[in-house]
């Protein structure tokens, strides 16, 4: 039975979901805003669904914490986790790890960071890219947008993300790398044809655009 206390706009809304290890009981919590303008009744009627989804998330094992959670949330939990300590545990290289750390800070996190993860489409990272074209998205103050491999490293660095959240348990996929092959009698908008990559890919990705790979000289004294 979950328990309901309002709370200035909002409803806090709790519910029991057994007990640990330890025997102490686990509770979960979510809160409900509604709407504004609506009447008293489809308030009440509004929570009321609410709370029900709730229960049943909670009840059927789902992962509530991966649903509320925010990406600044998933962001602040990967650079911890993911933190190189020189051993041959670590996943990631300290230079890539802190090239995340620098980015999600300056530029990811401020413009994206109160998005759900379950709400991270593509469109969501098309519309970022588009910001970030514009001019006066520079940090340094230079006039005009981030290059396009600034913002593809960004755009990785998103995907990268949501893919230690499936590890985590938080989210079922990564729905950047799913968008559009749910439904096969439909092809995919052009658009959303983009491919992103895991942890690993995205090392790799970003290993290659900044060590480009020089041009061969051709000697052509030789040619006749």
């Amino acid at each position: 039975m979950a328990n309901i206390r309002k709370r200035g706009n909002s409803y806090q809304v709790t519910v029991s979901n057994g007990r640990d290890s330890s025997g102490k009981q686990i509770i979960e919590t979510a809160t409900f805003t509604p709407e504004p303008g609506l009447t008293e009744r489809k308030v009440q009627t509004a929570l009321n669904e609410f709370v029900v989804d709730f229960e049943r998330a909670v009840r059927s094992g789902q992962n509530v914490k991966g649903e509320r959670m925010t990406l600044k949330q998933l962001a602040e939990r990967f650079i911890e986790d993911s933190e190189p300590t020189g051993g041959e545990g670590d996943f990631i290289e300290k230079t890539t790890w802190a090239y995340y750390r620098t980015r999600l800070e300056q530029k990811i996190i401020p413009c994206l960071g109160h998005n759900k993860i379950k709400q991270i489409t593509p469109k969501v990272l098309n519309d970022y890219s588009k910001e970030m074209r514009q001019d006066g998205a520079r940090l340094d103050g230079k006039p005009g947008g981030l290059s396009e491999a600034t913002i593809r490293k960004d755009c990785a660095i998103v995907s990268s993300l949501l893919s230690y959240a499936v590890g985590e348990g938080f989210i079922p996929i990564n729905p950047l790398i799913y968008s559009g092959k749910q439904n096969r009698r439909k092809s995919a908008r052009k658009e959303y044809k983009v491919d992103y990559f895991t942890i690993e890919q995205t090392k790799w990705f970003l290993w290659a655009l900044d060590n480009p790979i020089p041009p061969i000289q051709t000697n052509h004294k030789n040619i006749q």
